[in-house]
C-alpha cells in the first residue's frame, strides 16, 4: 500500500497536490503566486515560435505561388461572407462559415504577404465579417479570431487620440461592471445601474458618431481626407470588436445574458449608421481623386 501511495504522489499531474489512495486530499503548500502567469508566458512563447516557423516557412515560399494561394483565400472569402449574410442563415450554419472564414483569413497570411494592401484588406473582412456577425457573435468564441485579430492590430499604424482611447477605457469598465453582476445572476437587482451603464455607452457613441459627422461636412477642406476614413474605420473595428466581445460573454452566461443583450439594439443601429456614413465618405474622396 505504501508503495501505492507514493506512486500516485510522483505520478500526480499537479505537483502541488498530494494524494493518498488516488484521491486527492490537500495541498502541500500553497501554488506560487506566479506559476500560473510564468505557465501562460511558456506557452505563448511556443506560440510564438510556431508563428515564426510559418513567417520563415512563406518567406521562402515561391512568390507567384503565394500570390495564387492568397487570390484563391480572396475568393473563398468573398463567396463565405456572402453565405454569412443570409438573413435566415441558422446558428450552426453560421459556424461552420465562420470556421471557413477563418482557416481562409490566416491563410491571407498579413505577416508576410508582399503585398500592403493585404493588410487593408483583412481590416476589411473583419469589420464586414463583425457585422455579419451580430445576432450569433460567434466569431468571439474561435480563439484563431482573437489571434489573427491581435495580430492585424500590431500591424495597422497608430494613431494617438486621446478621445478613442478614453472611450475604449470606459467601454472596458462599464463591460466589466456588467459582466460580473450576469455572473453572479445580478441583473435585476442592479436594473436601475444598468440603464444608466446603457445611457453613459449612447453617449460615447453618440460623440463618436458627432466626429465622424464633424468630418463629413469638412471634408472639402481636410488634405488628408483619406487618412482620415482609414482611422475612422479603424476605430469602428476596435468598437465593433469590444461590443461583439461582451456580448458573446453575457449571451453565453444565462437567460438574464440573452434578454439584457436585447437592451442594446440601438448599438447595432449606431454602427450602421457610422459604416453607411463612412462609406459615403470614401465614395466623395473617390470621386474627388478621379476629378483631379
Amino acid at each position: 500500500m505504501e508503495k501505492y501511495r507514493e506512486f500516485m504522489l510522483e505520478t500526480d499531474p499537479n505537483p502541488y497536490v498530494r494524494s493518498r489512495w488516488g484521491f486527492k486530499e490537500w495541498s502541500v503548500a500553497p501554488e506560487p503566486e506566479k506559476a500560473k502567469a510564468l505557465l501562460n508566458q511558456i506557452y505563448d512563447a511556443e506560440e510564438m515560435n510556431r508563428w515564426y516557423k510559418d513567417f520563415i516557412d512563406a518567406l521562402e515560399e515561391d512568390p507567384f505561388s503565394q500570390e495564387r494561394k492568397e487570390n484563391q483565400a480572396h475568393q473563398e472569402i468573398e463567396r463565405l461572407l456572402h453565405e454569412m449574410g443570409q438573413p435566415l442563415i441558422s446558428k450552426m450554419m453560421m459556424r461552420n462559415r465562420v470556421e471557413q472564414l477563418l482557416a481562409y483569413i490566416k491563410a491571407c497570411d498579413e505577416v508576410s504577404s508582399p503585398h500592403y494592401e493585404t493588410i487593408n484588406y483583412i481590416e476589411d473582412v473583419f469589420s464586414k465579417a463583425l457585422r455579419l456577425d451580430w445576432k450569433y457573435h460567434l466569431l468571439h468564441e474561435f480563439t484563431l479570431f482573437k489571434k489573427l485579430y491581435n495580430i492585424h492590430q500590431g500591424l495597422v499604424e497608430r494613431v494617438d487620440d486621446p478621445a478613442h482611447a478614453y472611450r475604449i477605457e470606459r467601454f472596458n469598465n462599464l463591460f466589466d461592471q456588467i459582466e460580473r453582476w450576469v455572473r453572479k445572476g445580478d441583473v435585476y437587482s442592479h436594473i436601475h445601474e444598468i440603464e444608466v451603464d446603457i445611457n453613459d455607452m449612447k453617449t460615447y457613441l453618440q460623440d463618436f458618431l458627432a466626429v465622424v459627422q464633424r468630418a463629413s461636412k469638412e471634408k472639402s477642406v481636410d488634405p488628408f481626407l483619406d487618412d482620415t476614413i482609414q482611422r475612422f474605420r479603424h476605430q469602428l473595428l476596435e468598437y465593433r470588436y469590444l461590443f461583439g466581445q461582451f456580448f458573446n460573454d453575457i449571451m453565453s452566461r444565462n437567460n438574464e445574458g440573452q434578454q439584457l443583450r436585447n437592451q442594446f439594439l440601438y448599438v447595432d443601429q449606431y454602427f450602421e449608421t457610422l459604416e453607411s456614413l463612412l462609406n459615403e465618405l470614401k465614395v466623395s474622396w473617390e470621386g474627388t481623386g478621379e476629378n483631379k
